[in-house]
């Protein structure tokens, strides 16, 4: 890991643990009213992650394994990102939203991948953990935490037809293109053709 990346994983660390405090101090050495607000939220924030939980249907062990492990992939994030749901994770920037999968769940993994959408998926069939691109720019997709370079397997282009999706493999020290997606398209199980499976490093939606 380079200076950068722990840099970075120390600012995600200290984003969560600032929400979770909701400490807010003047220049003075006051508490600012700030602080309960603050405090509000993230309890909020809490409460509803913790209910979006058990409407899943894991148990308050399960809700509370998923929450370290979110909590991990925040510190380890290489670009800024937060918390938006139980199992959900999208980068400050808002171009690209993390999903994982949640093992003992009611449902199945999330299949789902609204129009306008690229979807792509870690397992064959649109399963396993996802990440949902909402910007028409350039993601390396080895910042995503777990690392989603060398991951896809299936994918959803829901975006305006005729939008072309390009698909990258890092190599010699660059991303090269691989193959190309024009909306509307679905690909269910890249392990179909041999070499692209399991080896796509950054995707550019549009």
């Amino acid at each position: 890991m380079t200076r950068g990346d722990k840099e970075m994983g120390s600012r995600n660390k200290a984003r969560l643990l600032v929400a979770l405090s909701a400490i807010a101090v003047s220049v003075s050495g006051t508490m600012t009213a700030t602080a309960a607000p603050l405090n509000d939220r993230a309890g909020s924030e809490v409460a509803r992650f913790a209910t979006q939980a058990r409407d899943a249907g894991l148990s308050t062990t399960q809700a509370r394994q998923l929450q370290r492990t979110i909590d991990t992939r925040l510190a380890q994030m290489q670009i800024g990102a937060h918390q938006v749901g139980f199992n959900e994770i999208m980068t400050d920037d808002g171009s690209a939203k993390v999903t994982l999968s949640v093992p003992g769940a009611k449902a199945p993994g999330d299949r789902r991948c609204n129009g306008g959408r690229l979807c792509l998926w870690a397992g064959d069939f649109y399963d396993h953990d996802k990440v949902t691109l909402y910007y028409c720019k350039f993601t390396d997709l080895g910042k995503l935490k777990p690392a989603w370079n060398d991951r896809l397997t299936s994918y959803l282009n829901f975006q305006t037809k005729g939008t072309k999706a390009k698909f990258y493999n890092y190599k010699s020290g660059k991303f090269q293109l691989r193959f190309t997606s024009t909306a509307p398209h679905r690909e269910p199980d890249l392990g179909r053709y041999p070499g692209l499976n399991n080896m796509i490093d950054g995707v550019k939606p549009c």
